[in-house]
């Protein structure tokens, strides 16, 4: 079974925004898990899908949202002009996480087909349409600039449809909030569970109960998520030694360093490199 992860979501469309946001025209092959963030958009005719072991139908002018730890079985899409906007985990969570609603996922889970009202579609193919021209152009020189801003622009507007439709959102926990927010401060610098709790002034264990209730996840799946982004980066868009991004890294040498790649990547490092080098790639 295919598996789309953080690892290498980047490689199923166009990536728009380095490891964060990736704009496609169709589903990959299937069954498959999809372990970031989908959103799918019917443009015309109709659809079904088997989501999470449910049929859920769409049609054009819906939205179809897919969460992370999500089972795409089956896929009618023959009567349905879609496309496919991929967002990474870390980022789905970081735009929640600042309108602090824990309910936000857990509905785009259960009630995952949101219609778009006329107004909304404009909005939505205004944007695809400035991504897709501002893709086309090239590179220029503030060209990742623009088109990560243009990036969260788009994530949060598509969360906006959600957002207006529920009556009351749960606040996540003032906890896993700084927890997040200090891991993504750390920039995939902070893998030491224990350290984080004594600066948030709570027991691991108590830390790790809360996360793992708002989120799903554990603190150490949440901390590899950082780390692989940053490793990621620094791998596809740099020419670094990789004795030097081990070292900044915090890994002790590059054993360790490409022991924790090939085991979360699947490839050495050199290897994983060679095989999805972008082309832009900086000293």
């Amino acid at each position: 079974m295919t598996v789309i992860d953080e690892t290498n979501f980047t490689t199923f469309g166009t990536e728009v925004s380095h490891g964060r946001l990736v704009l496609g025209d169709r589903l990959p092959e299937l069954p498959v898990r999809i372990d970031v963030g989908a959103v799918v958009w019917c443009h015309e005719g109709e659809a079904s899908v088997v989501l999470n072991d449910n049929r859920r139908s769409f049609a054009a002018g819906d939205l179809l949202f897919i969460t992370p730890s999500s089972l795409l079985a089956e896929a009618d899409l023959a009567r349905c002009r879609v496309s496919v906007v991929f967002v990474s985990r870390a980022e789905l969570y970081r735009t929640t996480l600042h309108h602090r609603a824990a309910d936000l996922l857990q509905r785009l889970r259960t009630v995952p087909v949101t219609r778009l009202s006329a107004e909304g579609q404009r909005i939505a193919e205004s944007y695809l349409q400035l991504t897709q021209i501002l893709l086309a152009a090239g590179q220029r020189p503030y060209s990742q600039e623009v088109l990560s801003m243009l990036a969260d622009s788009y994530v949060y507007e598509i969360l906006n449809l959600v957002v207006d439709g529920m009556d009351a959102t749960r606040p996540w926990s003032a906890l896993f909030v700084a927890f997040i927010d200090m891991a993504e401060k750390g920039r995939g610098h902070l893998r030491n569970v224990g350290d984080m709790a004594q600066q948030l002034c709570v027991s691991p264990k108590y830390l790790a109960h809360v996360v793992k209730e708002n989120s799903g996840m554990t603190p150490t799946e949440w901390l590899d998520i950082f780390t692989l982004q940053a490793i990621v980066h620094q791998l596809r868009y740099t020419n670094r030694p990789l004795k030097e991004i081990a070292s900044d890294m915090g890994f002790p040498n590059t054993s360790s360093f490409g022991t924790y790649v090939r085991h979360h990547l699947g490839l050495a490092p050199a290897a994983y490199r060679r095989q999805h080098r972008a082309v832009e790639v900086s000293s």
